[in-house]
């Protein structure tokens, strides 16, 4: 299980549990998880972002500081990370003509990768591309924001 989703299954349990203070062992027996040593790092975590806060006088014992709090906490974890293509959209915005050479060295992804993410781009008519002697460079034509933009039909098809 990775961390991510312990810490969001931890900040749910937080989020269940009826009052606004309860300790460790509270959290692990309703928890339900074997791995007591992620489920400790994920409530370490939640304090390091305040979402819980350690009750001094009482060791282990944790406060929680809104539910709404929590619900953020969960909704940052659902979000999706950033993937190759998302790097490259970004850097094709701030560099606006490039190289695919360039692109790729910029984002830390691969030739294939990147080649992929320019044919696509470009048929979809957000770069063109620019033949000369040296190479092909790419230019950014149609720029509708930060957030990449998702080819419609894929999309249709992936529903």
């Amino acid at each position: 299980m990775e961390m991510s989703s312990v810490h969001k299954q931890v900040a749910e349990v937080c989020l269940c549990m009826g009052g606004r203070k309860f300790g460790t062992g509270d959290i692990l027996t309703n928890f339900g998880e074997q791995d007591y040593g992620k489920a400790r790092n994920a409530i370490y975590r939640l304090t390091r972002t305040g979402v819980l806060t350690r009750v001094r006088k009482y060791p282990g014992i944790y406060r929680r500081a809104s539910k709404q709090a929590l619900k953020q906490e969960i909704a940052r974890k659902n979000r999706k990370k950033d993937c190759g293509w998302d790097k490259l959209w970004r850097a094709s915005r701030v560099m606006l003509t490039f190289r695919a050479e360039d692109l790729a060295i910029a984002t830390g992804e691969s030739a294939v990768n990147t080649r992929s993410f320019l044919t696509k781009y470009t048929r979809l008519g957000y770069l063109i591309a620019m033949k000369d002697k040296a190479g092909t460079q790419w230019r950014l034509v149609r720029n509708p924001g930060p957030v990449r933009p998702v080819d419609p039909v894929a999309a249709k098809e992936a529903r």
